[in-house]
């Protein structure tokens, strides 16, 4: 974020944040308890100071560019949304639609899956809803920021502030150590060598493999290799995590675990979770299921109705 002066700001480390505050999902210590919960798994670090609070407030310079996100749960609006969301490849006779006319509505702490064949256009959806594509026709809101009115610049760190993803395939940098891998994301967002060393410290633990921090990722197992691409995406503290058929190269019982990881996700650390596949066995993690086919969605599988 910029303060009106144009220059970066970030909150402190191990704040705790009140709800109304912007940086509640990227606050390194977030305390966090699921709405309804009867448990917390964090401990709060020291309050804000009234300098934290003022640098909060302070907002960039230009409002169309304008990258305010705001507590979903407070305000009552999804934390993420797509409206009407289109995506057209080519032109003319060689126009190929995607995506057509898609609604969703991701709430905050839910877990969704998008189930769908090959081809159906869910790996065209998460790249929209990440930004990292621009629709043909529709929008993305992100905790009500509409990621198509900022710049690609600005929409680049608005990304990797706010949103983990997950491939298929891990794409780790073979040339950095594992431990080094998942502290990029902080390093990139402008954190300091040791400071993002020691929050990435803590991701591998969340999934086991701190034991592995030191380790070139060539000589990682597959499984393994998919549980630091998690890990990196966790380092961030995302307000969502879009995951594209993270399971699919995974045997069963790696992607159980790795399943078991997201769900934790959604229910200790904060985030709302999308995830894409072809298997009706893992979409049934998901608090609901989005079934997808020719780019539409055709039916809506409640989470007392899933297999």
């Amino acid at each position: 974020m910029l303060n009106a002066t144009g220059d970066r700001i970030r909150p402190p480390s191990s704040c705790w944040t009140p709800p109304s505050c912007i940086w509640r999902p990227t606050c390194i210590g977030f305390h966090y308890t699921k709405p309804g919960s009867t448990h917390s798994r964090r401990t709060p670090g020291r309050s804000h100071t009234p300098a934290h609070v003022g640098a909060h407030r302070a907002a960039p310079t230009s409002n169309k560019e304008r990258v305010n996100p705001v507590d979903s749960v407070s305000s009552g609006i999804p934390r993420l949304r797509a409206e009407r969301l289109s995506r057209i490849f080519g032109q003319g006779a060689a126009a190929v639609r995607a995506l057509t006319g898609v609604n969703l509505d991701i709430q905050d702490g839910e877990f969704v899956a998008v189930l769908g064949p090959s081809g159906a256009g869910k790996t065209t959806l998460v790249r929209l809803l990440a930004g990292l594509d621009t629709p043909s026709e529709g929008r993305v809101l992100l905790d009500g920021s509409d990621l198509g009115r900022l710049s690609e610049a600005r929409r680049a760190r608005f990304r990797r502030l706010r949103i983990g993803l997950l491939w298929p395939t891990p794409h780790l940098l073979s040339v950095l150590s594992v431990e080094e891998n998942v502290a990029l994301p902080l390093l990139l967002n402008g954190s300091s060598k040791a400071e993002a060393l020691h929050i990435a410290q803590g991701a591998l633990e969340r999934v086991g493999l701190s034991a592995h921090r030191a380790e070139d990722p060539a000589h990682l197992m597959p499984a393994e290799a998919q549980l630091v691409a998690l890990a990196r995406a966790l380092a961030v503290s995302p307000a969502v995590i879009l995951a594209d058929e993270p399971t699919g190269r995974l045997d069963t019982e790696a992607g159980d675990r790795l399943l078991r990881l997201l769900r934790r996700a959604r229910d200790e650390w904060g985030q709302s979770v999308l995830l894409t596949t072809q298997n009706i066995r893992v979409a049934a993690y998901a608090d609901r299921i989005v079934h997808l086919r020719d780019g539409v969605i055709f039916d809506v599988t409640p989470f007392n109705e899933a297999p």
